[in-house]
């Protein structure tokens, strides 16, 4: 009786971390496929806009996406592939919050030059040491535009890494 129970317990105990295991790959592949949807869907993205991308950062109680997506649009630039990173709160005066801060906007820059963004429209309203090390960072990566605004209008006032082509 103890032997048939044993055998029975160990098939029980077997299909259930076969099932578990089974659940736990099934989790891992469809993440997986996922990801690279997302890659495929930015990719695709990026290449319909010709490689551009905007790259909106604005410390503080006002969110210059609007404005900057109004503008965009009455330029008559198509940009489909978008990374917004708004702080509400002004950064302390703690160098830690800083870093971290700048390290999320490695990462995204990061996820353009993955995504295969050649040229990235960029948007600050943040501080100027902060602006700073953003160009030490886009130093290395694609080509980008820097835009200021002057009495409600965005204008381009200069470029980081401006491929110039001879013909």
């Amino acid at each position: 009786m103890n032997l048939w129970l044993f055998e029975v317990t160990r098939s029980i105990l077997g299909a259930v971390v076969a099932f578990v295991a089974g659940l736990l790959i099934n989790r891992w592949w469809q993440r997986r496929q996922r990801r690279k949807m997302q890659e495929l869907i930015r990719e695709l993205q990026v290449d319909r806009q010709g490689g551009q991308a905007a790259l909106v950062l604005s410390i503080g109680e006002h969110a210059i996406e609007t404005a900057v997506r109004m503008h965009l649009r009455q330029a008559g630039i198509e940009i489909g592939l978008w990374e917004v990173l708004h702080r509400p709160e002004l950064l302390p005066q703690d160098s830690d919050a800083w870093m971290a801060y700048l390290e999320e906007i490695k990462k995204r820059v990061r996820e353009l030059k993955t995504a295969g963004v050649t040229q990235i429209h960029l948007f600050l309203s943040i501080p100027i040491g902060a602006a700073v090390i953003l160009g030490a960072i886009l130093d290395n990566g694609p080509e980008a535009v820097i835009y200021q605004y002057f009495n409600g209008v965005y204008k381009p006032v200069g470029h980081i890494n401006a491929i110039v082509t001879k013909g």
